[in-house]
C-alpha cells in the first residue's frame, strides 16, 4: 500500500520500521531491529557481515533508490503463485500403515532425480504414489506442480510421449505455445536435435501400428524444450507394461532427465526401471507387505465392524497370513 503512494522502497521500509519501533507492545517493537535493507550486494560480499549490518542501520537514504528499486541483481519469486499443474486424483481413503514407505520415498526424491517404487501387484504402490502426489501438492514442494500419469494398459513409449505432451500443451498459453513452436523450428534448423527417420505420426489411437514405429521425436523435443528449467515432479504409475518397448521407454526417461536437471521422476513397477542401463542413477524403494496388525486394521475398517472375540481375531490373523498382507487382496475379499 505504501508503494502506491509514491514511496520509494527505502522510504516505505523505514516508514514501516519506525511504526513498529513505536508500538506499545515492547516485544513487538523489538521486531523492528531484525530487518534491514541490503542495498549493495557487491559491497556485502566484500565486508564482514556484522560490520556491514551496522553500516546499513545507520543509512537512512540512498541516491539510487527509486520506486521499483535498484534490483539489477538477484531474482524475484512470486509467493503464493499457483503451479501450472495440479493433480486431480482421488486418494484411497483406506490407507493404512505406509508411513515408513512414504517417508523413504520422500527422502529418496529429495536426493535423487529418479526413484522407482518396486513391489508385487496389489501391494499398494499406486495408493502410495497418489498420497505422495497430494502430500507434495498440499505443501507446494514443486513450484510448477505435479503431473500424475497412470500408464496401466500402456505399452509403447509413444503413448507415454503423447499423454505427457497433451498435459503440458494444455498448460501453455497461446503465446507460450507459439514461442515453443518457433523455438523447436529453430532448434531443428540448427541441427541441435538428433533426428530419427520415421513416418509422420498423427493420432496414436487410430492406428495400432503407429505405436510401434520410431519415437515421436517432434513431441518429445517439444516436451523437453518446454519443461527445461521447470521445478516439476512426473509420476509414472504402473510402467511394467513397457517391457515390450523397454529400450525406447528407457531412452525417453534418460533424455528427460539428461535435458532437464531440475526434473524429478517417480515411477511404480514390478521391477527396477533401469536394470538394463548402468549409466544412470536410479534409487529403488521396495514396497513390502503390510504389517499384520495394519492389515487387520484395514480389513476391519473395510468390513465396517470390530472383532472383540479372540477366536474371530485368530481367524482374521489366519486370513491375513493367507493373503500375504496385500492390500488389494484384502479389499477384494
Amino acid at each position: 500500500m505504501l508503494l502506491t503512494k509514491n514511496f520509494t522502497i527505502c522510504q516505505a521500509f523505514f516508514f514501516a520500521k519506525d511504526r513498529i519501533e513505536k508500538h506499545e507492545d515492547i516485544e513487538i517493537s523489538k521486531e523492528a531491529f531484525k530487518f534491514l535493507i541490503i542495498r549493495d550486494i557487491d559491497h556485502y560480499d566484500k565486508v564482514d557481515q556484522r560490520t556491514f549490518y551496522q553500516e546499513q542501520l545507520q543509512k537512512k537514504a540512498h541516491p539510487n533508490c527509486w520506486p521499483i528499486g535498484p534490483f539489477e541483481k538477484g531474482s524475484i519469486q512470486e509467493v503464493g503463485k499457483d503451479p501450472r499443474f495440479k493433480v486431480n486424483i482421488q486418494a484411497d481413503i483406506y490407507f493404512k500403515g505406509r508411513g515408513v514407505e512414504m517417508r523413504e520415498v520422500i527422502r529418496c526424491l529429495h536426493n535423487n532425480n529418479l526413484v522407482t517404487m518396486v513391489g508385487w501387484p496389489g501391494i499398494g504402490k499406486t495408493s502410495i504414489a497418489k498420497h505422495l502426489a497430494l502430500h507434495y501438492q498440499e505443501r507446494q514442494v514443486f513450484d510448477d506442480g505435479i503431473i500424475y500419469l497412470s500408464l496401466k494398459n500402456k505399452g509403447y513409449a509413444n503413448e507415454l510421449i503423447q499423454e505427457l505432451y497433451k498435459q503440458i500443451k494444455h498448460s501453455l498459453t497461446t503465446a507460450e505455445l507459439h514461442q515453443l513452436n518457433m523455438r523447436t523450428k529453430q532448434i531443428k534448423a540448427e541441427g541441435e536435435w538428433r533426428r530419427d527417420s520415421h513416418p509422420k505420426q498423427t493420432d496414436l489411437d487410430q492406428d495400432e501400428d503407429l505405436k510401434k514405429v520410431s519415437l515421436n521425436r517432434d513431441e518429445l523435443e517439444k516436451i523437453i524444450e518446454t519443461i527445461r528449467g521447470w521445478d516439476i515432479l512426473l509420476i509414472f504409475d504402473a510402467i511394467e507394461g513397457f517391457v515390450k518397448d523397454e529400450k525406447d521407454f528407457l531412452n525417453v526417461i534418460k533424455e528427460l532427465l539428461s535435458s532437464c536437471p531440475t526434473l524429478k521422476i517417480l515411477t511404480t513397477s514390478w521391477k527396477p526401471l533401469l536394470t538394463s542401463m548402468e549409466d544412470w542413477v536410479e534409487k529403488t524403494v521396495r514396497i513390502g507387505s503390510l504389517e499384520p496388525s495394519k492389515a487387520m486394521d484395514l480389513f476391519l475398517e473395510l468390513a465396517g465392524y470390530s472383532l472383540l472375540d479372540e477366536d474371530d481375531r485368530a481367524d482374521l490373523r489366519g486370513f491375513v497370513e493367507e493373503t500375504k498382507d496385500r492390500r488389494e487382496t484384502i479389499i477384494f475379499q
